[in-house]
């Protein structure tokens, strides 16, 4: 048996405000769109191709190919996906492959535009005192990732196993979870409990809920590999 899941995440965009004009980037595309302006304050790429590769995808308008069981992107798709995507090399400065990573060369100053952190790496930078970091949930829509919960059949205690589930699903305590692991809750009237200040963390619009595109494995995951080597080799 499975129940919702009490908390769920995003991967998507991330700007430094002081030195980014972040109307310049609300989606993928906007990466290409604005490449000059990247240029003098440099981004940071995320080494997973799920977070990174397939921003390409979605600036080319074939944000379908990543949803269904599998990301599947074949044929012209994929070659002009590759070539858009090794044109980011050209402004990145860094690459990062862990939330810790992420985070010290963003509060350092090594680049100024993110992309592929996730919404809880951003939200904890902002949590320690760095207000001017902020997530950008791409308009295409984000990658994301969610946690259900789930009783075998042969549990042998079910009742206290369901009671278990129902407690994590009261608005108050999805609450709670939201705020105490940095991570936007599904549970119903959650936002009821939380401040402004803390809806603006730990909610997301059902728009943005929406346009997500759960995280999955690739149909073909070595030629997505494969690029990210070519793209680690243009960077020098």
């Amino acid at each position: 048996m499975v129940r919702d899941s009490p908390r769920f995440g995003l991967y998507g965009l991330a700007v430094d405000t002081k030195n980014v004009d972040k109307s310049k980037l609300q989606s993928s595309a906007d990466l290409w769109n604005h490449k000059d302006a990247w240029k003098s304050v440099g981004i940071g790429v995320n080494t997973d191709p799920v977070h990174s590769v397939t921003h390409a995808v979605r600036a080319l308008g074939y944000t379908d190919m990543l949803r269904g069981d599998q990301m599947n992107v074949s044929g012209q798709a994929w070659e002009e996906t590759r070539q858009k995507f090794l044109e980011l090399a050209d402004f990145t400065r860094a690459m990062f492959t862990s939330e810790a990573q992420f985070g010290r060369a963003f509060k350092g100053d090594s680049y100024n535009v993110g992309v592929g952190p996730g919404r809880n790496d951003v939200i904890n930078l902002i949590k320690k005192g760095n207000e001017q970091f902020e997530f950008v949930p791409p308009k295409e829509g984000s990658i994301g990732w969610t946690e259900a919960m789930l009783m075998t059949k042969s549990s042998q205690n079910q009742d206290a196993v369901q009671k278990f589930m129902d407690f994590f699903l009261r608005p108050k305590i999805g609450a709670q979870l939201a705020v105490s692991d940095l991570a936007p809750s599904t549970v119903r009237d959650a936002k009821e409990h939380l401040t402004q200040q803390e809806q603006d963390l730990f909610y997301i619009p059902p728009e943005d809920v929406q346009k997500v595109i759960q995280d999955k494995p690739f149909k073909n995951p070595q030629k997505w590999k494969q690029l990210m080597s070519e793209f680690k080799t243009r960077l020098g």
